[in-house]
């Protein structure tokens, strides 16, 4: 079932990254990458629900030995996501109404990166990112815990603040027990657990939607994104200076407390 956000309108990672602290994706990069430091030369994985690709890129050029896919819902993610393409690194566009078109056990790791908070199904998402994993292989998720007490997304909403669903079409508010138990009612075992995104960067992140909200349009992009459009010399400057340090700090604080829980769960999980 597609879902009623417009995919086709926002796009995500679709801006070159870094694996450093200056970009906001460098937990998932650094995550992601000790799953796949498991995997032997030659194994093939599948990013599903890449968006534009950039992490999917950072991840293949530093694993050379290994076949990346990624794959999204979003035409425009795919043709944006292309020009990452190597020699092992493909893009696909995949249609959210049918099964992956891949054999069963065919990848020997699937990345799942900020995606099942999308999917009004998740089970179903995750039952075909099984299907396609071979027995023994390793999932690595990242999900927003927006429904547990402890974030401040879950008392804004309580104040009628709706930024997530509409701004970024987060129709899943999971909380860890419910995050756990989809991963253990899929046939997954979870083996290594992070947390990232705790105070400071939650502040941020309802900031920049209030910031969207008072202006009444909708973000075509991340902030990942808008920092590295092209502006004249001076803004652009200006931009990163100010967006450089943000970012230092975001990843910093959830690296200091990633034993203590906060928004972003990072879990690596192998298919039993």
């Amino acid at each position: 079932m597609k879902e009623s956000f417009d995919y086709e309108k926002k796009v995500w990672s679709a801006s070159p990254m870094m694996p450093n602290c200056f970009y906001i994706q460098y937990l998932h990069f650094l995550y992601a990458a000790a799953c796949l430091s498991k995997l032997k030369e030659g194994s093939r994985v599948l990013d599903l629900g890449c968006g534009g690709g950039s992490l999917t890129a950072a991840l293949a050029k530093d694993f050379p030995g290994l076949i990346f896919t990624g794959a999204d819902i979003s035409k425009n993610a795919i043709k944006d996501a292309q020009k990452f393409s190597t020699d092992n690194l493909n893009f696909i566009h995949i249609d959210s109404e049918q099964n992956l078109p891949f054999s069963d056990g065919y990848f020997e790791a699937v990345l799942l990166v900020d995606v099942l908070e999308h999917i009004s199904r998740p089970a179903e998402l995750l039952a075909r990112a099984g299907r396609v994993l071979v027995k023994g292989g390793y999932l690595y998720i990242s999900v927003p815990v927006e429904g547990a007490w402890w974030c401040l997304h879950f008392w804004a909403r309580r104040l009628g603040w709706q930024g997530k669903l509409v701004q970024s079409g987060h129709v899943q508010n999971f909380t860890p027990r419910k995050a756990r138990e989809l991963l253990l009612t899929g046939g997954f075992n979870i083996i290594e657990s992070r947390w990232g995104f705790h105070l400071f960067s939650q502040v941020l992140d309802i900031a920049y939607s209030l910031f969207w909200l008072a202006r009444h349009r909708l973000p075509k992009m991340s902030l990942e994104g808008y920092r590295q459009q092209s502006y004249s010399s001076y803004k652009q400057t200006l931009f990163n200076l100010a967006t450089k340090p943000i970012f230092l700090i975001m990843n910093l604080e959830s690296l200091i407390f990633k034993s203590i829980p906060a928004m972003g769960w990072h879990l690596t999980a192998r298919k039993s």
